[in-house]
């Protein structure tokens, strides 16, 4: 499995400096029985007054597996895994489904 990269931009609309740390969850199938979101990426980033930054988060193939016990090794689940970006988790601004 290759990485995964993940870009997006974040504009500010006030006219004050001020920072965001954008976070990345990864929500995989229900049938994988993981947690809803899990964090797997942040990043800082410092924006101006009516500023837009790009920036991107980089997964590596672990963070779109899940351990399998009976293996004792990493898998990657059956069925879509959907990822979120927002500054908390219960603060989701993006959206999308990640390509098997």
């Amino acid at each position: 499995m290759s990485p995964h990269s993940r870009s997006l931009s974040r504009s500010l609309t006030l006219d004050v400096s001020g920072t965001e740390i954008p976070q990345l969850y990864i929500h995989h199938p229900s049938s994988a029985c993981e947690p809803p979101s899990v964090l797997k990426g942040f990043t800082n980033v410092e924006i101006g007054p009516y500023d837009t930054k790009h920036i991107s988060i980089i997964l590596s193939r672990y963070d779109l597996s899940i351990w399998d016990v009976v293996a004792q090794g990493w898998r990657k689940p059956d069925g879509q895994i959907s990822f979120s970006v927002g500054a908390s988790s219960r603060d989701f601004r993006l959206w999308g489904v990640i390509p098997a």
